[in-house]
This record gives C-alpha cells, sequence and structure tokens, in this order.
C-alpha cells in the first residue's frame, strides 16, 4: 500500500481496489427510495466517463465545466474529468445564459456537463459566443440529445459507450492518464 498519493486520481483508485464492495455513496433516486453504489460501480463508472472524455480529444489540464445540481452523478463526472487529467470547473443551476457563457469562456471550458434539457438550451442559447466549446454532454440518461443535428450534444450514455471503445482500443490509456498526472 502506498504511504503517498502523487495525485488524487490514484488516490481514488486507490480506494476503489481496497474496498471493492464496500459502500462509496447512498443517495435517493426519482422515488425517494435509499440506493448505493460500491467503490467498484464507481470506479467503473468514472472509468467509462474519463475515457469517454479522452475519446472526445480531452487533453490533460483542460477545462471541463459541470452545469448541475449536486447529485451522485455530478461526483461521478467530476471524479471522471480528474481521472481523465482536466480540471473541473462548476457553474451554479441558477445562472443565468449569460453568466454561463461567461463562466464557460473565462475558464476556457472546452467540454460541459449539464443536468438536463433546460440546462442544455441553456448552453445552446450562447452557443456561437463559445468558440472554444466542443462538446455539451446531457447527464440525464432519458433526455435526448436531438438538440443538436451535428452532435454537438450528446447524452452520457453514449459518452459512456465512446468510454467503453476507447478502453477496448486503449487497453492501458485510462491508467497512463492517471499515472502522467503529478
Amino acid at each position: 500500500m502506498p504511504t503517498s498519493f502523487t495525485s488524487f486520481s490514484e488516490m481514488f483508485l486507490h480506494r476503489v481496489t481496497s474496498s471493492p464492495n464496500n459502500t462509496a455513496y447512498q443517495f435517493p433516486d426519482e422515488n425517494d427510495e435509499w440506493q448505493s453504489i460500491t467503490w467498484q460501480e464507481t470506479g467503473d463508472k468514472v472509468k467509462d466517463i474519463s475515457a469517454g472524455l479522452c475519446s472526445l480529444g480531452l487533453e490533460p489540464e483542460e477545462r471541463c465545466s459541470i452545469l448541475s445540481n449536486t447529485s451522485v452523478d455530478w461526483i461521478i463526472m467530476d471524479l471522471g474529468i480528474l481521472c481523465a487529467g482536466g480540471a473541473t470547473t462548476t457553474i451554479y443551476p441558477s445562472s443565468t445564459a449569460e453568466e454561463t457563457q461567461y463562466i464557460i469562456a473565462d475558464s476556457g471550458t472546452v467540454i460541459i456537463f449539464v443536468e438536463d434539457a433546460g440546462q442544455c438550451e441553456k448552453v445552446l442559447s450562447v452557443r456561437d459566443q463559445l468558440p472554444n466549446l466542443r462538446k455539451v454532454v446531457v447527464m440525464d440518461r432519458k433526455a435526448s440529445a436531438s438538440n443538436s443535428d451535428d452532435g454537438f450534444v450528446v447524452n452520457i450514455s453514449d459518452l459512456e459507450s465512446l468510454g467503453k471503445q476507447w478502453n477496448i482500443d486503449n487497453p492501458t490509456g485510462f491508467q497512463d492518464r492517471v499515472d502522467n498526472q503529478k
């Protein structure tokens, strides 16, 4: 067991491998029933998100934003960004379109995670003012990503599928990203 870690990602993965069957998070579902997720399940989701970001071309130290209420999904997106070597910028879900545009542009965000279709529309309404933004990822699995015909918007399920394929095509890619974080 390492006595020190060189990155948060390394520490996170150590936690996943040292207690895979322990509960990582508990959270209410849409029916207010409590659900739980293990460290292994969390690690698997994070790996898919991270690899999905890599498949979209996210480079180390590039910015991703999260425009969402706090939730277990928010945490998993943040961990995925960090494990891909990216940096997270947060945006309050109550921010106006103009405030959102300013934060995205000022931070240099290249990929943004949005909670739902409403938050996606907010970003799309200022898209022409965001030349560095490459992709919008909708975290709501039930929401359609059809509000852009050019592939600018993708659903989280699609990002995870891209990640699974990226992991197959790059068997050491995820671990390489983590190992190169110092």
